[in-house]
Order: C-alpha cells, then sequence, then structure tokens
C-alpha cells in the first residue's frame, strides 16, 4: 500500500487496452431511463459507473480519435488472447 494513499480510496491499474475494453463495456451497458426512482443500491452503482466511465474517457483520448474501431478491436484481441493488455 503506498503511504500517501487514502485508506478509504483504492487504485486500479489498467493498461490502455484494457481501459478501452472496460470504457466500451460501460458504454454498451443500458442506462435507466427513470433515474429519479431508482432503488438506493442502483443509485448508488450509477453514480459509481459514470465516475469510472469519466476517469477512463479522460485517460483514453483514442475514443474520440479516427479509426477508434479498429483500435477497439485490436485492444479486444490483445485483451482476450495476450492477456498483457499492453499496446
Amino acid at each position: 500500500m503506498d503511504e500517501t494513499s487514502d485508506d478509504n480510496s483504492i487504485t486500479l491499474e489498467l493498461t490502455r487496452n484494457e481501459a478501452m475494453v472496460m470504457l466500451e463495456w460501460l458504454e454498451r451497458m443500458d442506462k435507466p431511463e427513470d433515474r429519479e426512482n431508482l432503488e438506493p443500491f442502483e443509485a448508488a452503482v450509477l453514480s459509481v459507473r459514470a465516475d469510472v466511465e469519466c476517469i477512463l474517457e479522460a485517460s483514453h483520448s483514442d475514443i474520440f480519435a479516427p479509426g477508434y474501431e479498429d483500435k477497439l478491436e485490436n485492444a479486444i484481441d490483445d485483451v482476450r488472447y495476450n492477456r498483457s493488455g499492453d499496446a
């Protein structure tokens, strides 16, 4: 554990390819239309999901670049077959 880390937080490390695959998965998941009437657990999960998506989007400019689909397919293959997740 990092001596300077907050006891209330964790750090998750992903390679760029793992992050791209995770971001795409989060984007493909259905989002509820009626956010006002969610159960407390679902509301909490949706909040965490939005935070994770924002972090991944901010750290992965490829999602807005031309050729994203090709990069995504390469990332999927790398994560799936190599398990290294590295670009």
